[in-house]
């Protein structure tokens, strides 16, 4: 057995027309274009706009809902420890219409409750105790029994605080037994 060596071939001109030579294999990309970069920021840019939208209006309806409850959640508790002050003392009178309240305490001490200076103050002849900001308007109502000759049963207040942003006034009511 002999063995045959491998010549090499010449490539002769019509030889390479025949068998054009190899392309080189594509790689893969590696990372992104600036094209795809800035479709990719004009996309988000156009689907951020509604969502901003969205979210300031939902956070000015928040922020008018809170303000609205604020205002009728401070006029209640005012109510609310006034009227705890009555229960205590239960020597109460209305005065000057109905526009403010006398209270004398067991231990003979009067305080007044009225509006002043677009404030509810309870007023005792050493300090004065804020009890409500922005009230414009104070009235309090003896409740009277028919059955047992008038005497007065309890009081009913009502206190209007206007709030200072949006100029609205809103109300709180409470009734007092006494």
């Amino acid at each position: 057995m002999t063995t045959r060596k491998a010549v090499p071939r010449e490539i002769t001109p019509d030889r390479a027309k025949a068998c054009p030579p190899r392309r080189p294999v594509r790689r893969t990309r590696a990372g992104i274009s600036i094209l795809e970069v800035i479709a990719c920021t004009m996309i988000v840019a156009v689907m951020m706009v509604p969502i901003a939208g969205v979210m300031r209006s939902s956070s000015q309806a928040i922020a008018r809902a809170q303000g609205d409850g604020s205002i009728e959640s401070q006029g209640r508790r005012s109510l609310r420890w006034l009227a705890d002050q009555i229960r205590m003392n239960p020597h109460t009178q209305v005065v000057s219409g109905g526009r403010a309240l006398r209270i004398t305490t067991l231990a003979g001490r009067t305080a007044l409750v009225r509006i002043n200076r677009s404030q509810l103050v309870m007023d005792d002849g050493i300090a004065t105790t804020v009890l409500a900001e922005s009230a414009s308007a104070f009235r309090a109502t003896e409740l009277k029994s028919t059955a047992t000759g008038n005497p007065v049963v309890g009081l009913e207040l009502q206190l209007d605080i206007r709030d200072p942003a949006t100029r609205v006034t809103k109300s709180a009511a409470m009734t007092v037994a006494l």
